[in-house]
């Protein structure tokens, strides 16, 4: 344990050191740690003279939930997403605002919400499936629909008012992370971590192939979110009889 100690607080140290070199400052009162990985269950705290919240289960950092738990982290940050959204589209309610004006308020004010989750953690399919039906009920005021879904997301010259479709978007954000990675320009640090997960199964040359969405559950992949990816991205390139 003084081993994990002298560790961490060389860690602390050297934050220090470049936050001083940078002009930064580490703000002691809102900071918050969380013990993870196989010290996940400790109690034990670092003395290090400062105002630190420990944490036992969750913390958050740049509007985002993180805990020891995978299913709680996505679970949390959706749900207070779910909650955001319907306090905005309450507010709009009252207002007598056309289909178009509604459908307005759902891209700009309510998908928006969802965008930097959507990016970066695996989806809750439950949590999805609860705002899909929030925007509809919003969009006719709870008392039903009045026009097919398939209809009211088409393009305007099909007869449609461009509705947001969440399982579509949620698709695109997270098919744009396969674009950046067969972007040989693109020299992100983040790709390494594509790298590890899929290093046993040809990395880039898995994406480029014909690979089938029920074929992606026997790759073993152990990251949630990359798998989701994966599986994503084959359904959308997948070709069942392909010409060449």
């Amino acid at each position: 344990m003084d081993g994990t100690k002298s560790s961490t607080e060389r860690s602390l140290l050297l934050l220090n050191i470049f936050a001083k070199l940078s002009g930064l400052k580490v703000n002691y009162e809102k900071t918050e740690a969380l013990w993870i990985g196989s010290f996940k269950n400790q109690t034990d705290k670092l003395e290090i003279n400062q105002n630190i919240k420990w944490s036992s289960r969750k913390v958050k950092a740049l509007g985002v939930w993180f805990s020891i738990s995978k299913e709680e982290a996505v679970m949390l940050n959706y749900q207070e997403k779910k909650e955001k959204i319907s306090k905005i589209l309450s507010c709009w309610q009252l207002r007598r605002l056309t289909l178009l004006g509604k459908v307005t308020v759902i891209k700009s004010l309510a998908a928006s919400q969802l965008v930097y989750i959507m990016s970066s953690l695996p989806s809750s399919q439950s949590h999805l499936k609860e705002i899909h039906q929030l925007l509809y009920n919003f969009l006719w005021d709870g008392k039903g629909d009045k026009i097919k879904r398939s209809v009211i997301l088409n393009e305007y010259k099909d007869g449609g008012l461009r509705m947001l479709d969440i399982r579509s978007f949620n698709h695109a954000l997270k098919s744009k992370w396969v674009k950046k990675y067969l972007d040989d320009n693109n020299q992100a640090k983040w790709k390494l971590f594509f790298d590890f997960f899929l290093k046993q199964h040809e990395g880039k040359l898995l994406l480029t192939g014909n690979l089938k969405q029920a074929d992606v559950a026997g790759l073993n992949i152990q990251d949630s979110f990359i798998k989701e990816v994966i599986e994503i991205w084959s359904n959308l390139i997948h070709e069942e009889n392909p010409t060449h």
